[in-house]
């Protein structure tokens, strides 16, 4: 899992009035694992930003994109269908697999 921060000093406004204290979490994963554990992954990622941020649930929103696995690449190779990660990996060069176990 990859966690990227972009510092943001846009103004945010929910029903027209100006809303610095909403957290918004955008999240590209790709497509193919079921309703469910989108869903567990959405609550897990509201539950963590509560206790990390120290804010309400009420205040955090995350978007969840799935992308095809064709649509996406990691270290220079197309991303695997989900569950077929261990196949994708046994193929990335040895000393890169290495460098990933550490």
């Amino acid at each position: 899992m990859q966690v990227i921060f972009h510092e943001n000093n846009d103004r945010r406004y929910l029903q027209g009035k100006l809303s610095d204290s909403q957290i918004w979490i955008y999240g590209d994963i790709r497509s193919g694992r079921t309703k469910e554990t989108r869903t567990k992954l959405t609550k897990k990622i509201v539950e963590v930003v509560c206790e990390i941020a120290d804010v309400s649930k009420y205040d955090i929103w995350v978007f969840l994109n799935c992308l095809e696995p064709g649509d996406m690449a990691g270290y220079g190779e197309i991303l695997p269908d989900a569950g077929k990660e261990e196949e994708w990996f046994e193929k990335l060069p040895k000393n890169l697999q290495t460098k990933l176990k550490d």
